[in-house]
């Protein structure tokens, strides 16, 4: 009878590497977490607070920042939270500041169907035009 070799077999129940390398890293920050964790406490308390804020309607970058800052976690983090994009469709900051312009928009009276993928798109644009400048985040 024909033996599988335990590289093969171990390649068929984990096809990617990068499934243990992964592991025990925050999806946010990067920080170590327990091996099956996927965030940090941190960026737990950070989530928190964005679900406590979602949760009550709509709200501005300042409310956001505010609640943030109260958590008592450090600025850095703060931000690696608001930039990571786990989707692949825009980070929460993207997220956020397309649904403030669709509400100014409509305010103005006049439809706007910016999502985060186009918000995203912009802020890249934008970064490709001020190349050697640093553009305000």
């Amino acid at each position: 009878m024909f033996k599988i070799p335990l590289k093969i077999r171990l390649l068929l129940f984990f096809p990617s590497p990068s499934i243990f390398l992964s592991m025990g890293l925050c999806c946010y920050c990067r920080d170590k977490t327990g091996f099956w964790k996927k965030s940090c406490l941190d960026c737990v308390k950070l989530q928190e607070a964005l679900d406590s804020l979602e949760k009550g309607g709509t709200f501005g970058y300042n409310e956001l920042l505010t609640c943030f800052f109260d958590t008592g976690v450090s600025s850095e983090k703060i931000k690696l939270f608001l930039e990571t994009d786990l989707t692949g469709k825009g980070a929460l900051r993207d997220r956020i500041v397309a649904r403030m312009t669709n509400e100014i928009m409509e305010g103005l009276g006049t439809p706007s169907t910016i999502d985060s993928e186009k918000a995203k798109k912009i802020r890249e644009e934008i970064k490709k035009l001020f190349l050697e400048k640093e553009v305000p985040e």
